[in-house]
């Protein structure tokens, strides 16, 4: 069975001043009044060379469908 493309999940995260080729496997979001949203994301990557502390402290944008929003 062929998925249409509208079918098929999207999400892809751009990180400020950092070329990568993360591929998301999972995400899980928090969040509630009053309190500072949290997501945690389970990212792949064939780069072996990536330096995880070039990730921390970097504004991010977690998109969810080529033509929608997102989470910054």
């Amino acid at each position: 069975m062929t998925l249409n493309p509208a079918d098929r999940p999207y999400f892809s995260l751009s990180v400020d001043g950092l070329e990568h080729d993360f591929q998301i496997l999972s995400f899980t979001g928090h969040e509630a009044i009053n309190q500072p949203f949290c997501f945690t994301l389970e990212l792949v990557s064939e780069r072996m060379s990536l330096d995880l502390e070039d990730l921390l402290n970097r504004p991010a944008f977690l998109q969810f469908a080529p033509d929608a929003g997102g989470i910054h």
